[in-house]
This record gives C-alpha cells, structure tokens and sequence, in this order.
C-alpha cells in the first residue's frame, strides 16, 4: 500500500471515528461498496475502486459483505456518478452512504 492510499484509509477511519459504518463497533476493515476485483476495475478503472468515497469501514467480514454492493450494476452507477459529480465532498460521501443503506435494506426486505 501507498503512502497517500494508507493515509486515505487513516483519514477514513478517523472520519467515521474508527467505528463500523453499520454498527459502530470498532472498524478493523475498509469494505470497498464496488469490490476490488480484476472485473470492476476494468468496468470502473483504478479512479472509482481506489476511490476513497468507494471505502467504507467495516467491523467484521458479515459487515463487510453488506457494504459490497456485489453485481447490482444499478447501484454501481449510482456510486460512480457520485463520485463524478461536482458536488462537494461531504455531499458526496452523504449521498454514497444513503446509496448504500437504501440497498442494504432493499437486500434485507428480500431476503428476510
């Protein structure tokens, strides 16, 4: 890991005050929303999964999983044009973290 990329993860954690984005136990885990894998960084590119607005930090692995939006294209794009947008960053970190909890819950009506 980079110098600039381990201070990004710092600054994340910090800003959610090492806590999980889910349940506020301690964060030990940056959960990407669209996943570092080969195929989304040819779909996105390095720009959007290294993204630190694409971070969020997680507690445990089950938290994690939650966080990852998975193949749900719809979602990816949403997040993508976020971080596109010329919004100011804090907007931009609102509206992901809206993004996410929306599909977390649409997730959970479905599977119960």
């Amino acid at each position: 890991m980079k110098d600039s990329e381990r201070e990004n993860v710092i600054d994340m954690y910090k800003h959610y005050d090492f806590a999980c984005f889910l349940c506020k136990a301690q964060a030990t885990q940056r959960a990407h929303i669209i996943g570092n894998t080969l195929l989304n960084r040819k779909l996105y590119g390095r720009r959007i999964i290294d993204n630190p607005l694409n971070w969020l930090p997680a507690c445990s692995l089950k938290h994690n999983k939650k966080i990852d939006i998975g193949r749900n294209s719809i979602i990816a794009k949403k997040i993508v044009s976020v971080i596109d947008s010329m919004d100011d960053y804090s907007d931009k970190q609102e509206q992901i973290e809206q993004v996410v909890m929306e599909n977390i819950k649409a997730r959970e009506a479905i599977n119960g």
